[in-house]
Formats: structure tokens, sequence, C-alpha cells
């Protein structure tokens, strides 16, 4: 049910549902009642109408002999004293700029299979490997 003051109200208080901390006040406000409705109101926020639900609003008691201060809600997006980075834009110079190609990186050289039984590359004993068909050559390094 709608409290009859809300009803013909000209300024609300909007109750901030998120966590604040233990000095902050629950209410934002007041902000200038564009039009009422049986469960909402349009609100002026910030020089946008929104839609608020009556369970969230709160009637304001002002002095109408005193000029209305309103709310300015906080901005929302980038800081205004930072501009957007600039687009790039493609150039249309005669002399076209060399292709840039990534660094060369040499990979390791993956370990050699042999079957066992073969005689090996290397001059060591052919001990490696007894433990299965396949196995990787060792390093070549001198025993």
């Amino acid at each position: 049910m709608v409290p009859p003051g809300l009803r013909s109200a000209g300024y609300v208080f909007i109750r901030h549902d998120a966590h604040r901390g233990p000095l902050q006040p629950p209410y934002d406000g007041p902000f200038r009642v564009l039009e009422h409705g049986p469960k909402h109101l349009v609100v002026d926020i910030g020089g946008r109408p929104e839609h608020v639900s009556v369970d969230r609003v709160k009637l304001a008691h002002l002095d109408v002999t005193q000029p209305v201060d309103l709310a300015i809600p906080p901005r929302r997006g980038r800081p205004p004293g930072q501009p957007a980075p600039p687009a790039e834009v493609p150039s249309t110079s005669a002399a076209p700029s060399p292709p840039i190609t990534p660094p060369v990186t040499v990979a390791p050289r993956p370990a050699q299979l042999e079957e066992v039984g073969t005689t090996p590359a290397s001059p060591c004993p052919a001990s490696y490997g007894q433990e299965s068909f396949w196995t990787a050559r060792p390093p070549l390094s001198p025993c």
C-alpha cells in the first residue's frame, strides 16, 4: 500500500540498497518526482527520468521557504579529465612502412627416437632404454 503523502509528493529520498559504511546515510536525495504511478514513481536523477519502486522511496519534508538543493548522483564512466584514447587512423603517405616481422626463435631439437636393439650412434655402451620398446636417445656427450 502506498502511503497517502507519497501519492502527491514533489520530492523524495531514495534508499540506497548497496552496502554502506557505518556513518553513511541510507537514503540519497532529495530528488524531484516527475510522475506518480500505482507502485512506482518517475524521478529526475541527474537530468534523466528513472523509474523507482515506491518501496525504495521516502517522502522528503522540505522547507518551502528555502530553495531546494537537489542531490547530484555520482558520475558513471570515464572521469571528465581524461580524454578517450585516440582511434588508430591508417596513414595515407606515399611510402608504405616495412612490415613488422616477429623475432625468430630457435626451438630446441626434439629427442630422437631409436628402436631398442639397434646400434647406438654414440660410442657409449648400449645400456639405455632397456625398459621400453621406444626410448629417447641420450644427449650427445662423451662417456
